[in-house]
């Protein structure tokens, strides 16, 4: 019977753990605690950087649906859509 020789390991490296979008703690902007048509508090939250630099927070509703895009830096008044897609657009 062949023997096995003792091989050297390296120490598994522990395992860091993956992010989620569902459970990442989100900054949330004035006037996104809860939902502006339902007043729910089962909201998400995604949180990122326009092109133009601008932070904003698009936050959804789980219980009817309404979503909107709020600046992390505003008064608590959603975004138009066309202001958010423009400060989206990169210019040529």
């Amino acid at each position: 019977m062949p023997t096995q020789s003792a091989r050297s390991r390296r120490a598994a490296a522990e395992a860091l753990p993956l992010g989620s979008i569902a459970t990442a703690p989100a900054r949330t902007a004035p006037g996104t605690s809860s939902c502006g048509e339902c007043a729910s508090t089962a909201l998400t939250y995604l949180e990122m950087t326009l092109t133009d630099g601008a932070p904003v927070v698009f936050v959804s509703c789980h219980e009817c649906e309404h979503k909107g895009w709020f600046s992390l830096d505003g008064g608590g008044a959603a975004l138009s859509l066309d202001s958010v897609l423009g400060s989206a657009t990169k210019v040529r």
